[in-house]
């Protein structure tokens, strides 16, 4: 099995995310790190470049911030369209990096044990995650 190096921490609220150059298309962030974060419904190739902004619409205290990151994994659903895609963080400012670090700390949750099937996200309910 492999060892992740950083916890997956996963939303509590639905957190908006979405590529500068096609902001009318928003995603949703599934899980993130302090180095990469887990998104659907936004279209990548492995290894793209991206300039990804996040939003959290319904908290105030997360301002929003953006980052370079490279699409390091993508699974595309044909018949319903949907995409899920991993990114790694290239580049990032220290005020998107304080943001990012404040909505991890307020607005995510971590597992004690990933590889525990009764501690895995998928089946702890979160109505905004589709996959």
């Amino acid at each position: 099995m492999k060892i992740r190096q950083l916890p997956r921490h996963f939303t509590v609220v639905p957190v908006t995310i979405y590529d500068v150059s096609n902001p009318e298309v928003k995603g949703l962030v599934r899980d993130i790190t302090r180095k990469g974060v887990g998104v659907e419904r936004i279209a990548a190739s492995v290894y793209e470049m991206k300039t990804l902004v996040i939003s959290v619409d319904e908290y105030d205290g997360v301002a929003p911030f953006g980052f370079q990151a490279e699409c390091r994994w993508v699974r595309h659903d044909p018949g319903s369209g949907l995409y899920i895609a991993g990114f790694e963080i290239t580049k990032i400012s220290d005020r998107s990096q304080h943001e990012l670090l404040k909505l991890m700390r307020e607005l995510t949750f971590t597992l004690a044990d990933e590889g525990d099937p009764s501690q895995r996200a998928d089946i702890i309910p979160r109505p905004w995650v589709t996959g």
